[in-house]
Formats: C-alpha cells, sequence, structure tokens
C-alpha cells in the first residue's frame, strides 16, 4: 500500500508538524482560549455596536421589567415607542432574551452582561463545531474546525459587523443538531443511550426555534439532507425515525412560542413595509442585480470569503490521487450538503424561493451563510490537517528512496505542496477580510457610551415591522408630541392607579359617556372591564392607536392582555412536551448501563 494512502501515516506526519501540538491540548481549554481572542475586542474595548444593538438593548430591557412583574412569559412589548408599545414580543424568539436576563441577574449589570453573554455564545459555538466534527474526523481535525468557525467571516459579521446576537446564538443548535445526526445516522450511539440523545436531538430542536427562527428554517432543509446522505444503509429508515420523532417533539417544546407566530404574524405589519425592497428576496441575494442596497458588495464578499474556507475539501478531493473512502464518504457529504446553503444564497436558487412554502418569509437569503459558515468550518478544518500531512509525508518519500524513483516522488512532493498553497491562500483570504473589515471597522460602546444607548433604546421606536398592522411608523413617531398622557378623555378627571406591562388600572371621574384614548397601540388582545363586571368595546382610532367606549358615572377600569386560545393550546402542548421530555431523560438515566462500542 502506498504510504501516503495509510491513515497512520497521515496523522503522524500531521503531529510532526510543531505548532499541531498545541491542538493536542485538552479541547475545551484550547476552545475556551480560542473563543476568548475570538471576543477580546469586546472584553478589551466593549460591546460591539451594529444595526440590530438597539433593538436588543430595548427588547431586553421591556422583556427583564415584564419578567419582574411576574409574567414568566412575556406578551406586549410596553416600552418601544414612547410607550405606545408594539406586537415584538408576539413574533420574535425570545430565548436569547431568556439567557441575557439570567446573567443580568446574576451580574446586575447589562454592560457586563452582554460581555459575558457573547464570550459564552462564543465558546458554545466553537465547542458545538467541535462536537459535530469529532463525530466524523479526529480531535486534532474538530479543533481546528471550531477554531477556524471562530474567526470565519460570516461570523466575525454576526458579531462585530450586525449585532446579530440571536443567530450568533442559534449556530450553536444547529452544530449540535449535525453533531447528534452525525451520531445517529453513522450508528454510533450505544443502544442504552438512544433515548438520551433522541431527548438531546428534541432540546435542540425546540432550542433552535426558540432562538432563531431562519436558522430554524434552514435546519428544515439542512438536516434531513445531512440525514439522508449519512445514514447507515442497512438501517436507514430506523435511523431517520430517531431524528424525525425528537424533532417533533422540539416542536411541541416550542409550541408556546410558535403558535403566536404562527396565528399573529398577520396582526402585524411584518414584511408589508417595504416589500418592494427590503423584503423581497430578489434584492437579498449574493450577486443579485436586482439589488439596489449600497451594502450588496459586502454580501457578495462575505459570499465569496466564507466560500473560501472551502477551498481546502475541494483540493483534497480532486487534487488527490488516493484519498480513503470512509473519510471521502463523509467529507463529500458536508461538501454537497454545504454547497447547497451557498446555492440558496444565489439568483440560482430563485425558482425554489418562489414555489417552496413560507421560504420567502425567511426575507433575505443571504442569512444561509450563517449555516454555510459552518459546513465550511468543518470542510476547512477537516482537510487542512491532511493536506499538510501529505506534504510532510511525500518529503520523508522524496528523501528516504533511491534515485531512480526520485522523480516520480519530486512530482508528488509538487503537488502536495501546490495544494496545501492554495488551500493556505483561501483561507488567508477568508482570514484577511474577517480582520480587515467585520472586526477592524467595528464600533465598540464602552461603559460610559453603553448606558447611553441603553437609556435612549428604552422606549425608543421599534422596527415598523413589528408594529401592529392599524398603525404606521409615522404615526408612533408623532403621537407622543400630540399627547403625553396614558389616558386622554375629554371632559372627565383620569387617575392612574396602576400601569404595569400588561396589566393596568385608571380611575375615570363622572360625567357623560365618552370615548378614552389610551397611551398604547390597538392590539386585539387587550380586554377591558369595570370593577362592576362590565366589559367594555376597544378598537382602533385611524392611527392604530387604542380607544374605549367609557360609560357615565365614575368608572374603575382594569386592562389586561389576555392570552388568546392558540397560546393556551400552545403552552398546554409545551407542558406536555416537557413532561415526555422528562420522561425519557428520566426512564434513561434509570436503565442499566452495559458497555458498548462507540
Amino acid at each position: 500500500m502506498d504510504r501516503l494512502s495509510r491513515p497512520s501515516s497521515l496523522m503522524r506526519g500531521w503531529q510532526d508538524v510543531t505548532w499541531s501540538s498545541v491542538l493536542n491540548a485538552k479541547p475545551s481549554l484550547v476552545l475556551l482560549v480560542g473563543s476568548f481572542l475570538c471576543v477580546l475586542p469586546v472584553l478589551v474595548r466593549g460591546v460591539a455596536d451594529g444595526p440590530d444593538l438597539s433593538s436588543h438593548l430595548r427588547f431586553a430591557q421591556a422583556f427583564f421589567e415584564s419578567i419582574k412583574q411576574g409574567n414568566a412569559y412575556p406578551a406586549w412589548q410596553h416600552n418601544a415607542n414612547s410607550g405606545f408599545g408594539d406586537g415584538s414580543f408576539r413574533v420574535y424568539s425570545p430565548l436569547f432574551y431568556y439567557v441575557l436576563i439570567a446573567v443580568r441577574a446574576l451580574t446586575r449589570d447589562w454592560f457586563l452582561s452582554f460581555r459575558l453573554v457573547t464570550w459564552l455564545l462564543a465558546f458554545a459555538g466553537s465547542w458545538s463545531i467541535f462536537y459535530w466534527v469529532r463525530g466524523w474526523g479526529s480531535r486534532t481535525q474538530a479543533i481546528l474546525a471550531a477554531l477556524i468557525y471562530c474567526f470565519g467571516p460570516f461570523r466575525m459579521n454576526e458579531l462585530y459587523g450586525s449585532a446579530m446576537l440571536p443567530e450568533f446564538g442559534g449556530a450553536v443548535w444547529f452544530a449540535l443538531l449535525l453533531g447528534f445526526t452525525e451520531r445517529l445516522a453513522t450508528n454510533q450511539v450505544p443502544h442504552n443511550r438512544l433515548s438520551l440523545v433522541r431527548a438531546l436531538v428534541a432540546l435542540c430542536s425546540a432550542g433552535l426555534v426558540l432562538t432563531h427562527i431562519p436558522l430554524a428554517m434552514m435546519a428544515v432543509f439542512v438536516i434531513p439532507m445531512y440525514a439522508l446522505f449519512r445514514r447507515d444503509r442497512n438501517k436507514g429508515s430506523r435511523k431517520l425515525s430517531d431524528l424525525f420523532l425528537p424533532a417533533i417533539l422540539g416542536g411541541a417544546l416550542s409550541a408556546f412560542y410558535w403558535m403566536d407566530l404562527l396565528y399573529e404574524l398577520p396582526l402585524v405589519k411584518g414584511t408589508m413595509v417595504d416589500s418592494a425592497q427590503r423584503f423581497d428576496f430578489r434584492a437579498n441575494l449574493a450577486f443579485s442585480t436586482s439589488s439596489q442596497s449600497p451594502w450588496s458588495w459586502y454580501v457578495n464578499f462575505l459570499f465569496v470569503t466564507t466560500f473560501a474556507l472551502v477551498v481546502p475539501g475541494l483540493v483534497l478531493l480532486f487534487g488527490s490521487k488516493r484519498f480513503e473512502i470512509q473519510r471521502h464518504s463523509a467529507l463529500l457529504t458536508v461538501l454537497v450538503v454545504g454547497l447547497f446553503t451557498f446555492f440558496m444564497t444565489t439568483p440560482l436558487s430563485s425558482p425554489l424561493w418562489v414555489y417552496v412554502p413560507k421560504l420567502s418569509a425567511m426575507e433575505f437569503p443571504w442569512r444561509w451563510l450563517a449555516a454555510s459558515s459552518i459546513l465550511a468550518s468543518g470542510i476547512a478544518g477537516f482537510s487542512f490537517p491532511i493536506l499538510c500531512s501529505r506534504v510532510v509525508a511525500a518529503k520523508a518519500e522524496h528523501e528516504n528512496i533511491s534515485n531512480a524513483k526520485n522523480q516520480s516522488a519530486r512530482q508528488l512532493y509538487s503537488r502536495a505542496r501546490l495544494n496545501l498553497l492554495l488551500s493556505s491562500g483561501a483561507l488567508l483570504v477568508a482570514f484577511s477580510f474577517a480582520i480587515s473589515y467585520p472586526l477592524r471597522n467595528a464600533m465598540f460602546l464602552d461603559r460610559q457610551a453603553f448606558q447611553a444607548v441603553l437609556e435612549s433604546s428604552r422606549s425608543s421606536t421599534g422596527l415598523e415591522e413589528w408594529l401592529p398592522r392599524w398603525t404606521t411608523s409615522r404615526t408612533v413617531g408623532e403621537a407622543p408630541q400630540k399627547e403625553s398622557r396614558l389616558v386622554a378623555i375629554s371632559g372627565r378627571n383620569v387617575s392612574i392607579d396602576s400601569w404595569l406591562s400588561e396589566s393596568r388600572q385608571f380611575t375615570v371621574g363622572a360625567g357623560n359617556a365618552t370615548v378614552a384614548t389610551l397611551r398604547t397601540l390597538y392590539y386585539p388582545y387587550w380586554k377591558f372591564q369595570t370593577k362592576a363586571g362590565l366589559v367594555l368595546s376597544a378598537n382602533p382610532d385611524d392611527n392604530g392607536i387604542l380607544k374605549i367606549d367609557v360609560p357615565p358615572e365614575v368608572q374603575t377600569i382594569q386592562m389586561r392582555f389576555v392570552r388568546p386560545p392558540h397560546q393556551i393550546v400552545g403552552t398546554c402542548v409545551s407542558l406536555l412536551g416537557a413532561l415526555i421530555l422528562s420522561s425519557m431523560v428520566f426512564f434513561s438515566v434509570l436503565r442499566k448501563t452495559t458497555p458498548s462500542c462507540s
């Protein structure tokens, strides 16, 4: 057998590379240091500013205040738009904010909490990549893939360029699902641990939905495709069911959220805002000719530099004469699935965006680069060590064989060096862009600047797409200047008894029947009742602001945001799912452990 085709020679050659000894340390320690270096500018200079940061701060503060008032799952974003509120809590994934608030409860400091959560998510993201790649590669390859992911162009853009923190965190669940899929599909899970792994798949599926819906939509395509290619052909049906049923359970666990999203997305403006350009998928594809955005060049650069991470895999597959069939199968699967995610960001995928139901609701096709970044990092981390080992082995072969065979060995050595050079150049392009643009051009907020943004964002104007469909951004911009009172009634006195996020009470003095206008946007789940039990009708005015009919005489009126039937059903389904999940974990732990080869 050719020396270059022996796995032992490959890995021995790689281990001879002096700096690889760093990667042979404790994986968690290496990843902890790598993630620390990834977020070091945040830890030293402050929170990275970006287009989405103000929205996250506004959302987090209102979420925190509502939870403190006793609402375990807040229903109304009461601070936004100068206190008029909006419907973002009804449709936006909440898990990132629960994590942020949990850290905030420990630190009592928003500035410190944002930085700690950033580091936590960076470490969790790198570890999840390590876990996935370790299922089909060596420890060295898995560590390298995780480190490449930490400093990948799109990953750096999520953190430093756009402040897309929920997407930054959602990648953790996505990569973990890939890791569990790899182990289930290739029969690496012992029978006595199947229930536990299925429970973890369900938990990760729910976590992904609760963290970032666009990534969850990508997973619907990517995970089954990955499982289909990687499945054990002899036990394919059973292995696919090991993923399908836990995914259903994950949907049940997250039903308390997505039932609201499903039923109430038509109640907010959503893609009705500037639908001709901003939310048209055709204008948000990489290399789109219909885009009028001044940032389209940046999307194209992100695509090219993220695709550069795939080059080592392409070189390994098509630049070498021999390769292990088993390893070839794993790499080929990741490459095919990865190329599919890149395809989804280009105009070539337009027919899918048009005809696949709900896909266009993702709005921004370039978001697929989040999945591409994960898969491309796995490809690069797996391939680069083998390319390095081939150079080392080819050099040794060239030096040790006789002169008669020297020409062939020289050609082999030259080809191995060329392959490594191409791969190194591609990685250099990717990392150079990540450092030279997202990181170098990042804007950081120190404690003082962060505090100023925190205070100004608390009641700032929210995103127009989260406004109830009865109003407009112009209305919420002008309304605070026209009327500063919480309850405005002509000819009658009003006293505010309490004004919380989801429950309010005020007393109206004696007078004729009239109409009261409240400092709240209309939403159909606001209900009003007098102390005497009389239910009052509520409607939007011409600007979408909430108004109610007030009867004569003194009235104490209670205002509550009620949970609609679909939310109650979703909560019950989630509780049932939690019960099933707990049972799976409980019986898995109780089951007697038997020795088994993974």
